[in-house]
Order: C-alpha cells, then sequence, then structure tokens
C-alpha cells in the first residue's frame, strides 16, 4: 500500500516554521545594551550608574570588613573608575556616618600631582550600596580607594591601581 509522505512531512515542517517565527520575533523585540553616555575624561565627576557604565571590582582594591565592603569599581566601556561600599549590616554604622573617596594622580615631571578626588558621605545607620563620582582612567595615572568611619577624609586605603 502507498504511504503519503506529504501527510507525515507536514507536521514537522509546521513546528519547525513556528520554530522560526517564534525565533524571529524574539531577535527583532529584543533591544541592544544601552550605550555609556560618558568615556574617559566625559566621565570626571559623573554617576556610574547614570551614565550607564557597567564594571567589575578590581580585585586588589577589594575590603570586607564585619558588616561592609569597599572595592574600586573599573568600566571599560567607560574607561573610568570609581569605589563602591556595600553596607550589609546597619549595626556596624548604626550611630556614625561613613566615608569612601575616589583619588586619581597623574604622572608629571616633578612626580605624581592629583588631579580628581572624590568623597561620597554614607549616613549612619543606612544599608546597600553606595558609591563616589567617576574618575577617568588613563595610561598615565594611578587611582586609589579610601574610606573611614565618621572621617570625612578617608585614610584606609587600597595600594595605588595604575
Amino acid at each position: 500500500m502507498p504511504v503519503n509522505l506529504g501527510s507525515r512531512r507536514r507536521p514537522v515542517a509546521l513546528t519547525l516554521l513556528a520554530l522560526l517565527l517564534s525565533c524571529l520575533a524574539v531577535a527583532v523585540t529584543a533591544q541592544p545594551a544601552a550605550a555609556a553616555s560618558c568615556y574617559g575624561s566625559t566621565c570626571n565627576g559623573k554617576d556610574p550608574n547614570a551614565q550607564g557604565c557597567s564594571a567589575v571590582n578590581v580585585a586588589a582594591t577589594q575590603v570586607w570588613q564585619s558588616s561592609f565592603s569597599v572595592a574600586m569599581r573599573y568600566s571599560s566601556g567607560c574607561a573610568a573608575r570609581w569605589t563602591r561600599m556595600i553596607v550589609d549590616d546597619y549595626l556596624h554604622t548604626c550611630c556614625v556616618p561613613m566615608y569612601i573617596s575616589i583619588e586619581r594622580q597623574i604622572y608629571t615631571p616633578y612626580g605624581y600631582a592629583r588631579t580628581h578626588y572624590y568623597v561620597k558621605k554614607v549616613a549612619a545607620g543606612l544599608e546597600g550600596s553606595f558609591w563616589t563620582l567617576m574618575v577617568q582612567n588613563s595610561s598615565d595615572d594611578r587611582a586609589r580607594s579610601c574610606w573611614g568611619i565618621n572621617d570625612s577624609t578617608p585614610n584606609n586605603c587600597s595600594g595605588w591601581i595604575y
């Protein structure tokens, strides 16, 4: 008895067509990632989140305390750095503010000279993520992150990152 191959192929063809159309619908509706709105020197003094600068921690700068952590952040898409503090437990900071800073220096014929310095006050008793404004990152500079408790000039600092 002859077999009608067309009737067996039709469900497979319809399934493949449906799969193809669903893939196309996803590809058409997917939005590209937002590009950062600053780069290098145009990022100086700007908020990294507001500018769309995604980042990674600079491992050599990470500090963990009992209830908070501090790290320098670096964004290759923005060519910029900043300091971020995450407070996990407000008890350690219940009664006094904390401060974080980022400092950038460039090399001159007379040695390193400060070009940018930003401090962020984290009010007493808060939990969450806090960050400084950004400083640019270039080949002739260095930066460091600092933190302090109840000290508006943070003096617990990472080493210099070149």
